[in-house]
């Protein structure tokens, strides 16, 4: 079932992802922004080496309330 292809109307094209590595890639961007929106830093897979496995998650404050996302 999971490498049915998944059909998705986005805008006036159907878009049409057949690939797990792309539902992964796509629920890696979802948990991202939704980590930005909740804290200071997010170094996610792909943001640098040190990261390439792993989200870097950090609530210190910034100066001037600036948030750090990757």
């Amino acid at each position: 079932m999971l490498d049915e292809p998944i059909s998705a109307l986005v805008g006036n094209d159907l878009a049409v992802i057949s690939h797990l590595r792309d539902r992964a890639a796509a629920f890696q961007r979802a948990l991202n922004a939704a980590a930005c929106l909740q804290f200071a830093t997010v170094l996610s897979p792909g943001s640098d080496d040190a990261h390439r496995d792993h989200m870097h998650l950090d609530v210190m404050k910034r100066t001037g309330g600036y948030r750090y996302c990757r």
